[in-house]
């Protein structure tokens, strides 16, 4: 059980950085086509990515498996 919390932890991370990555494309592509970087989807994108990223990392840091 504890394994495959840790996994969902890992992978709710990655969706995290995902996101993230989102986030950072968005305010390029933004700033590139000369609109208001921050407008639009950029801040929605890392805020849910700082939301996973953080939820992620407490999985991973409850269930890690100690041996």
């Amino acid at each position: 059980m504890t394994n495959s919390l840790f996994l969902i932890g890992i992978i709710t991370l990655f969706i995290g950085f995902f996101f993230i990555g989102m986030g950072r494309v968005s305010y390029r592509w933004r700033a590139f086509t000369n609109k208001p970087a921050w407008n639009g989807n950029t801040v929605v994108f890392l805020v849910i990515g700082l939301i996973f990223l953080i939820a992620g990392l407490v999985l991973i840091y409850i269930f890690y498996p100690y041996r």
